[in-house]
């Protein structure tokens, strides 16, 4: 829970304080199971609404709720309006542009799980809609509306989720705060404005992000989040080939990679781990290469890169991508913008959507 104040100063000056934080862990699973990875997803999400409405820190007004991959799927597109005579921005011009595309991004999507059931089972509905970098003949304005022009471009930016799947999120939400509109963001759009608001004159970033089953790369370029693409390696795949090759549970490995990282394993099993990683190291780094050229298509490879990962595996993909072009950037530019109340832990990725709840509050 975080207290968001309404502020005059910039939305990088934004600072937020947690009023209460919660955190259950999801049970891993050996071979990826949708409904079982759901279902705990939820339980979850359940006791996390309940022990926060239990903090005795009150109802929120608000309830945000953010979506990494694969629960959500993106685009970029850039929508262009040329008159030889000028028109005004309206409203309802705006509508216009988007609506069309939005129809289309909607048809276009496959269904999101072939496990799923039920009859609205395909169902997609769209979670944001944000038109980025506008210009009006070629000009940013910081007000475009009713100004008149002869040309207007912009990013567009859509996002869409499975109707199903929210509605369980909604539905988990509702048994701790009844009645509360939740609203949905993907995190590579959040984590962009949220990195755009704080960077020091900064507009170009690559940014990783180590989810548990996911890694998604996300390139944001001229302040606009061009492209997000995703590949099947993450965290638990790593801890799955260290539990293969240990013979050992993944709970195990997962704490010998804990023992690993302090540096307090055994000479023996240090010089094991080692070899298992080189080996990952070329499988992982040669599936984001391919996914790195998708996702920067054709423009330049960024200098600024930020890297997402499970604190226990970060500095290892770290290490992996110090051979790779560009810098990487320091967590702690988040930290500086929050404040944490008696009972929270600091915990990266709730930072990070603090300082985005922080920019729109202050739009």
């Amino acid at each position: 829970m975080l207290d968001c104040p309404k502020q005059a100063n910039r939305a990088k000056e934004f600072c937020g304080c947690f009023g209460a934080t919660v955190r259950k862990d999801i049970s891993f699973q050996e071979d990826l199971d949708l409904p079982h990875y759901l279902e705990s997803i939820n339980g979850a999400l359940k006791k996390v609404a309940h022990a926060l409405a239990a903090s005795g820190k009150g109802a929120p007004t608000e309830i945000r709720c953010f979506l990494s991959a694969p629960f959500y799927a993106s685009q970029t597109r850039r929508i262009k309006k040329t008159e030889t005579k000028s028109f005004q921005v309206t409203p309802g011009l705006l509508l216009e542009l988007v609506d069309e595309e939005m129809k289309r991004f909607k048809k276009s999507q496959p269904a999101f799980f072939k496990e799923l059931d039920g009859k609205n089972k395909d169902a997609h509905e769209i979670i944001e809609s944000v038109l980025m970098k506008i210009t009006l003949n070629g000009y940013e304005l910081p007000d475009y509306h009713h100004q008149l022009t002869e040309e207007f471009a912009a990013h567009h930016y859509l996002s869409l989720a499975s109707s199903p799947i929210l509605n369980h999120f909604r539905a988990s939400i509702a048994s701790a705060w009844p009645g509360n509109v939740v609203r949905f963001h993907s995190f590579a759009y959040a984590f962009s404005q949220a990195l755009l608001g704080v960077a020091e004159e900064k507009k170009n970033f690559l940014v990783l992000d180590i989810g548990g089953e996911i890694s998604e790369v996300s390139l944001i370029w001229q302040e606009v989040l061009l492209n997000t693409v995703s590949f099947p390696l993450g965290r638990n795949w790593l801890v799955r080939k260290l539990a293969k090759t240990f013979g050992t549970t993944p709970v195990e490995a997962y704490s010998s990679l804990k023992l690993y990282r302090l540096k307090t394993q055994t000479p023996a099993a240090t010089d094991k781990i080692d070899k298992i990683l080189a080996e990952a190291k070329e499988e992982w780094l040669k599936v984001f290469h391919g996914t790195l050229e998708r996702a920067i298509e054709n423009s330049l490879l960024p200098e600024n890169v930020f890297v997402l990962a499970d604190p226990i595996v970060i500095d290892i993909f770290r290490d992996w991508l110090k051979d790779e072009k560009g810098t990487i950037l320091p967590e702690d530019i988040f930290g500086r913008f929050c404040n944490h109340g008696s009972i929270t832990t600091h915990d990266f990725t709730l930072m990070v959507e603090a300082v985005f709840c922080g920019i729109i509050n202050n739009k």
